[in-house]
């Protein structure tokens, strides 16, 4: 939901690219899907590894931007500082699992399988996504160019929050066994 309400940023990873698509999936029944249309956000259904269409699943484009003097993975940040950013976070910061996604390059996966050997004691969750050639016909993030992010975000409209429902309100004596219902 950070994308939805135009927070460029979870985690302690670099952003992927100055500018570029994040691509979020919903469910094709989803209430907030006629606001998004509405605002101009591309939407197509999913298309599955075989090529054909999931109808019932979405795939919604936002454009993002980094903020000036943010960390870019395509930029400053290599596969290595940001390896080493997450060793960091999860020995001086987290108890928990920190949320990251290491951004690399095909070449370098030799190197990582070696780094994640000597060091994976250190970690407890960890997420890879190849910054190009890896295959999806809808990557979750794609880069793209300043002059396409002004062309493609000047299209999009303020998301009107009116007309989006609340969907079914769970009654909290239903959820006293510590598991609610699925609507």
């Amino acid at each position: 939901m950070s994308k939805v309400f135009d927070i460029f940023h979870e985690g302690v990873h670099a952003g992927f690219t100055r500018y570029g698509i994040q691509r979020i999936r919903f469910a094709a029944d989803d209430t907030l899907l006629p606001s998004l249309r509405a605002a101009g956000h591309y939407i197509e259904p999913v298309v599955k590894f075989d090529g054909t269409l999931d109808h019932k699943t979405v795939v919604v484009d936002f454009y993002v931007k980094a903020p000036d003097g943010f960390p870019i993975a395509d930029e400053d940040w290599t596969t290595w500082k940001q390896l080493d950013v997450l060793k960091l976070a999860q020995k001086h910061w987290a108890d928990q699992a920190v949320s990251v996604t290491v951004y690399y390059r095909r070449e370098e996966i030799q190197q990582i399988k070696e780094w994640l050997a000597d060091n994976l004691k250190f970690l407890k969750s960890i997420s890879f996504l190849c910054h190009n050639e890896h295959g999806f016909k809808q990557a979750p993030k794609e880069a793209i160019t300043a002059e396409q992010y002004e062309k493609l975000s000047s299209k999009i409209k303020p998301l009107v929050f009116d007309d989006i429902g609340t969907g079914d309100l769970v009654d909290g004596a239903e959820c006293e066994s510590g598991a609610c219902p699925v609507r």
